[in-house]
């Protein structure tokens, strides 16, 4: 975030205070779907709804040089991956019966997850 602030010509404070944006709008994001999801109990086809949005932006961000283009391609991409770790979380906290093998579970996939990175 800070590099395509920058290219929009934004230095130092003002340049941090612009990441914060695509990071509130992944906040309201995740709040809205997670409360979506629990209501109608489903979760499959909400992360699959989130997977694709977030490829938007990351197709956004891969294929635009632009940097305007390439803060909104952020935000998008934040839109689509902030509720979709939330509602897998759920998913696989809720399909696991039993305290200790909700925890086990809870625990690989966040583990899992950070093999990503």
């Amino acid at each position: 975030m800070p590099t395509i602030i920058a290219d929009l010509g934004y230095t130092a404070a003002r340049a941090q205070l612009l990441s914060v944006p695509p990071f509130i709008c992944g906040c309201i994001a995740t709040l809205i779907i997670g409360i979506y999801s629990d209501r109608v109990n489903v979760r499959g086809p909400i992360i699959t709804c989130c997977v694709l949005v977030a490829l938007i932006g990351y197709i956004v961000l891969y294929t635009q040089s632009a940097p305007g283009t390439g803060y909104a391609g952020a935000i998008i991409a934040c839109i689509g991956v902030f509720p979709n770790i939330a509602v897998n979380m759920a998913w696989a906290g809720g399909n696991a019966g039993g305290d200790v093998k909700r925890g086990i579970v809870l625990g690989m996939v966040v583990g899992f997850g950070n093999l990503g990175g």
